[in-house]
C-alpha cells in the first residue's frame, strides 16, 4: 500500500458456526430429569421429618414474674402451660419463645428444662424471660391507652417422642388482657 492510502477493508464479526452439544440430546434429557427429581425431593423432604405427623404443642401464658431489673433489661420468669394433644408422650429438651405485646417484640423466653408431657396432657414450663426495657418504654404509653392489650407467643421446641424421634416443632398462641380501670 502506498503512503497515505487507507485500508478499505470493512472489519467483520466472526460468528462461530453452531456446534452440537457435547452432551447430545440424551444429556439434555438427563439434565431435565435431574432437575425434576431435585424439585420433587425439596417438596417431599419436609413430609419425611421425624415429627411430620405430630400436632405441635399448644402454649398458654400462665404467669410472669419479674426478677432483676437494670436500665436496659428486665430478667424474670414466664410460666407457660404446654399442652400435648398427641397420642404419644413427648419430652421437650429446649425451647425459645418470642414475646410480643401489641405489635412489638419486647423480649424472649428461653428454657433448657427437660419437660416430660404424657399423651393428651399438659405441664408447666418455666422459662427465663429477657425483656428489653427500651422496647417496653416505647410501647408503654400506647399500651396504657388501649382498652385491651394483645399479646402473642411464637416459639420453637426441641421435642423427642417415646420412639426416640427428635426434631423441632413450632408453636404460637395469642390472647388479650383487659386494661386496668380505676372506675
Amino acid at each position: 500500500m502506498a503512503a497515505g492510502s487507507h485500508n478499505m477493508h470493512t472489519p467483520y464479526l466472526s460468528v462461530p458456526s453452531p456446534q452440537p452439544s457435547p452432551k447430545g440430546r440424551g444429556g439434555l434429557h438427563k439434565d431435565i430429569m435431574r432437575h425434576i427429581i431435585l424439585l420433587s425431593l425439596l417438596v417431599l423432604l419436609p413430609a419425611c421429618s421425624p415429627l411430620a405427623n405430630m400436632t405441635p404443642p399448644e402454649v398458654q401464658l400462665v404467669n410472669i414474674r419479674p426478677g432483676s431489673i437494670t436500665v436496659f433489661q428486665t430478667e424474670g420468669e414466664v410460666i407457660l402451660k404446654v399442652l400435648n394433644s398427641n397420642a404419644q408422650p413427648i419430652t421437650v429438651t429446649g425451647a425459645t419463645y418470642e414475646i410480643i405485646i401489641g405489635d412489638a417484640h419486647i423480649g424472649r423466653a428461653l428454657s433448657n428444662e427437660k419437660l416430660e408431657i404424657p399423651a393428651y396432657s399438659a405441664a408447666d414450663q418455666h422459662c427465663t424471660l429477657y425483656i428489653s426495657n427500651l422496647m417496653m418504654l416505647n410501647r408503654m404509653r400506647t399500651l396504657l391507652e388501649q382498652p385491651k392489650i394483645t399479646y402473642a407467643i411464637r416459639g420453637s421446641m426441641r421435642v423427642t417422642t417415646a420412639e426416640g424421634k427428635t426434631g423441632s416443632l413450632s408453636t404460637q398462641s395469642a390472647g388479650e388482657l383487659n386494661a386496668v380501670n380505676d372506675e
